[in-house]
């Protein structure tokens, strides 16, 4: 399920439009601190938000936001930037790491183009004939 859903808010991200990105490169200046949310900007931070979190977004189109949620933070605990240590007696968070360890690099993937979307390949248009 978190696969199948941070995948797809992944290519949902491939195709940002120009004011998409103008939101994430403001979104960006407010997270560092050169820039300050105004009346006229929260719109435009708002936009980059909900990019930010589109994989909750078709989590709650697909009516499984609740679970999903519950599954991302226990991902989120042990793979990427929230990433805690394991306690040494911890058992499941042992096994949890072992597991989700063979599908780290996919995951740490996902979790980057999600945190910052500019980061995501554009999509590549094929000429097939």
């Amino acid at each position: 399920m978190y696969n199948a859903i941070m995948g797809g808010a992944s290519a949902l991200l491939a195709t940002l439009t120009p004011g998409d990105r103008k939101a994430l490169e403001f979104a960006k200046q407010v997270d560092a601190g050169s820039a300050k949310v105004s009346a006229q900007t929260q719109s435009l931070l708002a936009q980059a938000r909900a990019l930010q979190h589109k994989d909750e977004e078709l989590a709650r189109l697909q009516g499984v936001d609740a679970r999903y949620l519950q599954v991302k933070a226990k991902i989120d605990a042990v793979i990427g930037a929230r990433a805690q240590p394991a306690s040494s007696d911890d058992a499941v968070a042992k096994e949890n790491r072992r597991y989700l360890d063979a599908h780290r690099q996919t995951i740490e993937r996902f979790q980057n183009i999600l945190r910052d979307p500019l980061s995501r390949p554009p999509a590549v248009k094929l000429d097939i004939d």
